[in-house]
Parts: C-alpha cells; sequence; structure tokens
C-alpha cells in the first residue's frame, strides 16, 4: 500500500500545500513535473495544460504522447473549475459512446513485460464499468491493460487490470467509492506465468485487494497497439462517466521508489493531499 509522505525525496511543501486554491509557485510544479518525467512516461495528459477554453470539447494537449478524436462534437468537455479537490481544471466525460480520445500508437506500451498506469480523476456511478484508460482494443484478452471503475456486487470500486488469454487478471477495492477525487494506480508485470506480481496500487490510500484475480500468461505487451482515454474497445464499450485531471502512463512497472515519487507528484498536482 502506498502513502502519500513515503518517499521525501520531494518538496516538503508537497505535504505542506493547502488543499483548495492555486499552485503555491512554478518551481513546486516544475519539480513535481521533473519527478514524473524521471520515470520516462510513454503518455502524459494533464488538465492544468488544456487546450481549448472553458465548456468547450477537446483536442487534449499532452506532455508527452499525443491523443485525438476526429467525431469532435463527442470529445470531452474541458472545464477550469469542477475539479474539487482545488476549484481547478478537469476534462468531463458522461459516459457517452465515442466521447473518448483514441490515442492510437503514440501511447505504445509494447515490447515489454510492464506497465504503470497513474490517474487522477473523479467517477460518476453508472451501473456499468468504467474505463478510464485501455491499452489494445480488447484489454480483457491477449496483451491488454486498463484502469477503471467496475461494478461488484452493487457498488463501485477502482479497479486495475492486466489482460491474459481469455480472461484477466486484476483487483479492486473492497470497500465503496466514495466520490472523492482521488489516484488510481496500477502497476503491471507479465513476467510471471501464474500471476502477476503486482497489480494495484492505491485509491485515497487504501490499498488494492486482488480477490479478482485470475493469473496471467506470461509474455509482453503487444507493439504497436491502440489505446484510448475514457472507454474501450475505440469508445464504443464502457464509456467514461467522471472527471480526468491528470494521466501518467509508463512502458515498465515502476520500482518502489519510482512510483511512490510519480504517485506523490501527481497527487500534489491535483491536491489530493
Amino acid at each position: 500500500m502506498l502513502h502519500a509522505d513515503r518517499n521525501r525525496g520531494l518538496t516538503r511543501a508537497y505535504t505542506r500545500a493547502a488543499r483548495r486554491g492555486p499552485l503555491r509557485s512554478q518551481p513546486e510544479k516544475n519539480l513535481a513535473c521533473h519527478a514524473t518525467l524521471n520515470a520516462n512516461p510513454v503518455g502524459w495528459l494533464d488538465a492544468l495544460d488544456y487546450g481549448a477554453g472553458e465548456g468547450a470539447v477537446q483536442t487534449p494537449v499532452m506532455k508527452v504522447g499525443s491523443a485525438t478524436q476526429a467525431n469532435a462534437p463527442q470529445r470531452p468537455f474541458y472545464s477550469k473549475d469542477s475539479w474539487s479537490s482545488d476549484n481547478g481544471p478537469a476534462y468531463n466525460f458522461i459516459a457517452v459512446a465515442n466521447m473518448v480520445w483514441g490515442c492510437g500508437t503514440s501511447i505504445d506500451i509494447g515490447g515489454g513485460r510492464g506497465c504503470t498506469i497513474i490517474a487522477a480523476c473523479n467517477f460518476t456511478a453508472t451501473g456499468t464499468t468504467g474505463q478510464i484508460w485501455e491499452y489494445t482494443t480488447a484489454a480483457t484478452g491477449a496483451d491488454g491493460a486498463y484502469i477503471a471503475f467496475r461494478r461488484d456486487g452493487g457498488v463501485d470500486h477502482p479497479f486495475a487490470v492486466n489482460g491474459s488469454f481469455g480472461a484477466y487478471s486484476g483487483g479492486y477495492l473492497v470497500g465503496s467509492y466514495a466520490g472523492a477525487d482521488g489516484v488510481i494506480v496500477s502497476a503491471q508485470d507479465r513476467s510471471l506465468g501464474t500471476q502477476l506480481l503486482q497489480v494495484g496500487g492505491e485509491w485515497e490510500g487504501s490499498g488494492f485487494n486482488l480477490e479478482n484475480g485470475t493469473g496471467v500468461v506470461a509474455g509482453t505487451y503487444a507493439a504497436g497497439a491502440s489505446s484510448w482515454i475514457g472507454a474501450r474497445n475505440n469508445g464504443t464499450s464502457a464509456p467514461w462517466n467522471g472527471k480526468l485531471r491528470e494521466l501518467v502512463v509508463c512502458a515498465t512497472k515502476l520500482n518502489a521508489d519510482q512510483l511512490a515519487s510519480v504517485v506523490r507528484s501527481v497527487r500534489w498536482r491535483a491536491r489530493v493531499l
């Protein structure tokens, strides 16, 4: 289980910063960004770098990688003050099919055995799985990966999945989602032929439970596959109802120190402290 104060390598201002209000200083923001860049992300989207104005459909600005959507009216909308942790910006998805960003191969975790996905997000229950990010168009099949919110037993849980052949291996939180802004983390490794070395991480300081784990076939993630933000299966399945502040995708399973550092910086930028 990760904690926000596990790694003290970054400035102490991270834990002292006010929960609401603007970012304290550009140097602190730059330090937080540097921690994420050190993890060599292959995809990085941050609402603080918005493109179009308030209420407008988006072609997202990404620090690393790219994302587009030809069907402009169904892109998510940008809001400058809808993120409740600091009254700051967020991208808003409303569970409409094709309200999604198709990243093509520009967010590509292919060729390796691990990946790490970190998202600062908020979810609105829809009664179905809400897909935040998916790699390949069928992540529950071979070589896929995603993070989502999933309904289980009538309640919603943050959920992390690494695809296997004909099934999945994943973990979800015990207890219902309470509607707060938070950070969902998945660090995944396909090195073993029976069970993931690690799936999951935290949601607001709570660790993932691996009750849903079914084992996974060893191997690498398929190179050159498509990835999607806000839904799966090319945007037609499990559209997401919620807000996205930041998304970071790495093509490796980060070690404990790297992961703690990046999560800490994402939490600081999203004011989830």
